[in-house]
């Protein structure tokens, strides 16, 4: 594909936080025909909601498994050094809840993990394409 994937919180500071990306088709915009773009931060949250990462999101149903990207866009051309993150279009999670209050702005990710997101791309890749990866 023509998007990256990390996993383990790559892109987030120490606080837990980031900033992303989300692509999604939501009905409540469009009928959901045409993708919106929501740029926001993202934190993840305690334990209690299994340390998924939160963000400010008008999306709604339509939007789920959307990519949450990291640097999302053309990478500029510069003579400064880059961040520590500064891979362009990498997705960190995908849209996978939202509340039903439609007062509640905010939509949640499960963490990427190796022993997730790692083993599910290396299973469906495999004995693909060496570009798969």
């Amino acid at each position: 594909g023509w998007y990256g994937y990390r996993w383990n919180q790559w892109g987030f500071t120490s606080a837990g936080l980031t900033q992303v990306t989300q692509l999604g088709y939501p009905v409540a915009l469009d009928g959901g025909l045409l993708m919106q773009r929501t740029d926001s931060q993202g934190f993840v949250a305690s334990t209690t909601l299994m340390s998924n990462t939160i963000i400010g999101s008008l999306m709604t149903g339509g939007a789920s498994g959307g990519p949450w990207l990291n640097n999302f866009g053309i990478q500029p051309v510069g003579t400064g050094p880059a961040g520590t993150y500064a891979t362009p279009n990498i997705v960190v999670g995908v849209t996978s809840w939202g509340y039903t209050d439609a007062t509640i702005k905010q939509q949640g990710a499960s963490p990427f993990s190796s022993s997730n997101i790692v083993t599910l791309v290396n299973n469906a890749c495999a004995g693909s394409d060496p570009r798969c990866l």
